[in-house]
Order: structure tokens, then C-alpha cells, then sequence
């Protein structure tokens, strides 16, 4: 069986200014919402866009909380870029889900 529900509570733990976070999966929803976001990426303006990325995937958190630029804003550069690549490692880890498997792959 299929349960969604599974990748609806999926999160990962992070520490950030003091306090541990449960930061839940992108939804599709966030995804596009990122996409629209990172369309016009470039050099001059890589450094807002992540802090604009970044508060869509940190306010998504099982503690409710909702962080303003200015708390975002602290995290050196190296810390948001791992906070990103961490978050989108969720994606992988569907690969790996044996709740993915169709029943032609369990069959085999």
C-alpha cells in the first residue's frame, strides 16, 4: 500500500539560533512556489532569493514557527547553502522507500 501519509509527516531535525526545529517536507505546493522564486536566479540577486527559499522551507515546521528575514539573515552563508541541500535531500530518499516500490519491482 501507498501511504502518502508517510511523506506528509516526514521531517528532519535543525538547530538554528539556540532551538532544534522539525522541518517537514516541501509540499509540491512550496516546490512550485520555490520554482517561481528561482527563475530569474542570478549573481545579484542569489543571495535574497535563498533567504526567500529558505523561509518558505523553515516556516514549514511541526513547532508553528514562522521566522522573519531578519533571524534568516544570521545564519552564515555556508548554513543556508547545507540548509538547502539537506532539504532537498528528501527527495532522494524517496528512491530508497520501499513505500515506493510498485508491485511489479516487489515481485521480482
Amino acid at each position: 500500500m501507498l501511504d502518502l501519509d508517510k511523506y506528509i509527516d516526514n521531517s528532519m531535525k535543525i538547530k538554528v539560533l539556540g532551538k532544534v526545529y522539525d522541518i517537514l517536507e516541501p509540499t509540491i505546493a512550496m516546490n512550485m512556489q520555490i520554482d517561481k522564486i528561482e527563475k530569474d536566479l542570478n549573481e545579484s540577486n542569489m543571495h535574497q532569493k535563498r533567504i526567500d527559499v529558505a523561509k518558505i522551507l523553515m516556516d514549514h515546521n511541526r513547532q508553528g514557527k514562522r521566522f522573519t528575514e531578519d533571524e534568516l539573515k544570521q545564519i552564515p552563508f555556508e548554513g543556508l547553502t547545507r540548509l538547502l541541500a539537506e532539504i532537498a535531500l528528501f527527495r532522494l530518499k524517496a528512491d530508497e522507500d520501499p513505500n515506493l516500490k510498485s508491485q511489479s519491482q516487489t515481485e521480482k
